[in-house]
């Protein structure tokens, strides 16, 4: 094998492996001892494995819950963006606590996934409005208002 060979086997590999390191949850978390205030984070694995990994923390009192989430093909942009758009729900800029509904992170985490998605760019009504009658239209969220510039 020549040397061009094993470095495009080198690159697809990579490839690969990058693509399988962005898939995962976006998932919502609660904890009663934190009320009204939501985790919202990105897993590559399973999310009851990684509320069992938060839960075992001893700085906090009570197990977290699973409230929802998303299996994500772009799963670390989508927690990115999703950030971004529930920023002013933030509690604390370094963490990923949040103080919102548990339909407005859902919200924001479809329209974050949607939004990456070109092939989906001409369903982008149907789909909003699917969204919109699960979780309801976001209150005050105007960087949720809108995806590529389509109103809600």
């Amino acid at each position: 094998m020549s040397n061009v060979a094993s470095i495009e086997i080198a690159r697809q590999d990579h490839k690969a492996w990058q693509i399988k390191r962005q898939q995962g949850w976006v998932y919502i978390m609660s904890n009663p001892v934190l009320p009204e205030i939501l985790k919202i984070g990105f897993t590559s694995g399973d999310p009851e494995a990684r509320r069992a990994e938060l839960s075992r923390s001893t700085s906090i009192p009570e197990p977290f819950k699973i409230e929802d989430g998303l299996r994500c093909a772009q799963g670390r942009k989508v927690e990115r963006e999703v950030h971004k758009a529930l920023s002013d729900c933030r509690v604390n800029d370094r963490r990923e606590f949040f103080r919102c509904s548990v339909g407005e992170a859902m919200f924001a985490i479809w329209m974050a996934d949607i939004g990456l998605d070109e092939d989906l760019e001409s369903e982008f009504p149907e789909i909003i409005s699917r969204i919109t009658h699960l979780y309801g239209k976001p209150k005050g969220r105007s960087r949720l208002a809108s995806v590529r510039g389509m109103p809600l």
